[in-house]
């Protein structure tokens, strides 16, 4: 039978992979308010372990409060970094001309190949974001962004095919 610390120990592996991460979580409920998500982690460890050893009713449920509070405090700051991380946008490191059908051929073409590095380049994030993912809802978005850059590079290659 699992003891009360190792089914806390369950809980607090969804911060293990973002143990090196720097968070801001409330000063009343943690001794700092800024630092490391294990160091976090470490005190929540550290208020289980008192929440363990008391024989007072008082203290326990002190410490039963306590344990909750940091918990979902940490909880919340882990929600921030997980959103940041899905947050940012696509960004392409290519740069194009603004009318490229004005352009002479040879020039137009140099484009249309850029534009089709950096379709595929979208591609690759816009799949990767999408296995990552865990909204079921925010994944149906990436996949209609998937079919929408699908159609774009389609457009492209057909120009590309135009122009050699």
């Amino acid at each position: 039978m699992k003891t009360f610390l190792d089914t806390i120990e369950q809980q607090f592996a969804a911060f293990l992979p973002y143990s090196n991460y720097r968070v801001s979580v409330p000063e009343a409920l943690f001794e700092r308010s800024q630092g490391e998500m294990r160091e976090f982690v470490a005190e929540l460890q550290e208020t289980a372990k008192r929440l363990v050893q008391q024989r007072d009713s008082l203290y326990a449920e002190l410490y039963a409060k306590r344990l909750i509070l940091q918990f979902d405090a940490l909880q919340k700051a882990l929600d921030k970094l997980q959103a940041a991380d899905q947050d940012k946008p696509f960004q392409s490191s290519y740069r194009f001309a603004r009318n490229i059908h004005q352009l002479p051929v040879e020039k137009r073409l140099m484009e249309y190949k850029k534009a089709l590095r950096a379709l595929n380049e979208k591609l690759s994030w816009l799949t990767e974001q999408s296995y990552q993912c865990n909204d079921e809802a925010q994944r149906q978005d990436y996949i209609a962004q998937i079919q929408e850059t699908e159609y774009r590079k389609q457009k492209c290659l057909q120009a590309i095919e135009a122009l050699e």
